[in-house]
């Protein structure tokens, strides 16, 4: 039982009722088993090895890693927005081992289960949280503070190998400058995940970067999202941004920024209120991008003149994925890829899906790319 219930509880006027563990002998390490875990974490064995140490020195995680890891895992990919695609889905345990490790769990809920609360969930890889979102509170209703529930999080055992961390649309909290110290485990990081009707604002977003550099997937999704200068990121490979006030400067910040590895750039670029332009766009063709491989322009008013933008780029005929979905394009956009079709010798993917497309230029497209998506705008 979490510590928000028995706290609601007692702010009820009900008899809190305290979560308990059963008896067990305290928690201790072994730095080099755990070690070979941080090499590898999504390797068994040497969980399996770690867990047979731990089950002699009496620590039911022990036994809750033998009994997950014995588990089956079954996709589930509707604990996410479709429209977020550079996170996996989540899995859930299952099989016969699943019912006995929710048991283990069961006996010891502070221990092994954590202080979380309804709104967040957990995927669990062999006695340990793989991937862990939070669902922040509306700020007048917040029973603790964002930094205190992160805190209670990221330093409780569980999240010893952490490597995705999402949190939920913040309601105007400023997220970065609320963020603790990164597990060195963590690789992926999603900020605002939810909900697109339910963006909130996520800026100021700098404070971000000093933690950000062991970081290979980082996801922003905010109704704002400002970006107001270059950062240096050299394990990232994949930055997307999802917003609806999208600012010229995030474009130059992007432009400006060291990401000698990235390889997936993904932006949402409409932003009729602050009146972004092809040209600002074109900032693009600036940046220093020698691995990026998959570009995303996506839910953009003017694609054909976006995509003209970015033609000339030295990084364009790198490009495996190339996404104009949701957006304006037309059957200019189409002739301009015909164009520079001999100039795109990878790509191998193309996605013009939710654009204002006729059938004709529907097949056009579809000559484009091995791999072409083309479903139509919902009128």
């Amino acid at each position: 039982m979490a510590k928000q219930r028995w706290w609601r509880r007692l702010i009820d006027g009900r008899e809190p009722v305290f979560p308990q563990d059963e008896p067990a002998p305290a928690t201790e390490h072994e730095p080099t088993l755990e070690a070979e875990i941080a090499r590898d974490p999504d390797a068994i064995d040497p969980y399996l090895i770690y867990a047979d140490w731990l089950h002699d020195h009496g620590d039911p995680r022990g036994t809750l890693i033998a009994l997950q890891a014995a588990c089956e895992e079954r996709v589930d990919d509707t604990r996410w927005d479709s429209n977020v695609r550079t996170l996996d889905p989540w899995t859930v345990l299952a099989g016969k081992p699943a019912a006995a490790a929710q048991e283990q769990l069961a006996r010891f809920p502070i221990r092994l289960g954590g202080d979380l609360e309804p709104g967040d969930h957990v995927e669990w890889h062999c006695g340990y949280w793989r991937r862990l979102h939070l669902e922040p509170a509306p700020v007048k209703t917040a029973t603790f503070t964002l930094e205190t529930r992160l805190a209670s999080a990221l330093g409780h055992e569980s999240a010893r190998f952490l490597r995705t961390l999402s949190i939920g649309a913040n309601y105007g909290l400023p997220v970065p400058e609320r963020l603790p110290e990164l597990p060195v485990s963590l690789r992926t990081l999603h900020l605002g995940a939810g909900v697109r009707s339910r963006l909130a604002p996520l800026d100021p977003i700098d404070p971000l970067w000093p933690r950000a550099r062991k970081l290979e997937t980082i996801v922003l999704e905010g109704l704002r999202v400002k970006l107001a200068r270059g950062f240096e990121a050299p394990a990232l490979r994949s930055l997307e941004i999802v917003t609806e006030e999208l600012d010229p400067q995030t474009l130059l910040s992007i432009a400006a920024s060291e990401l000698p590895v990235l390889e997936t750039l993904i932006v949402w670029i409409d932003a009729p209120r602050r009146h972004i332009t092809p040209g600002d766009v074109r900032v693009l063709t600036r940046a220093t991008l020698p691995s990026l491989r998959d570009l995303g322009l996506v839910n953009c008013r003017f694609a054909d003149e976006a995509l003209e933008a970015v033609i000339d780029a030295p990084w364009f005929p790198q490009l495996r994925v190339l996404d104009l979905s949701r957006g304006r394009l037309t059957e200019r956009g189409i002739a301009i890829l015909e164009r520079v079709r001999d100039r795109l010798p990878e790509l191998q993917y193309l996605d013009v899906s939710r654009n204002v497309l006729d059938d004709a230029a529907c097949a056009r497209a579809r000559a484009l790319a091995p791999k072409v998506r083309t479903i139509k705008q919902l009128k």
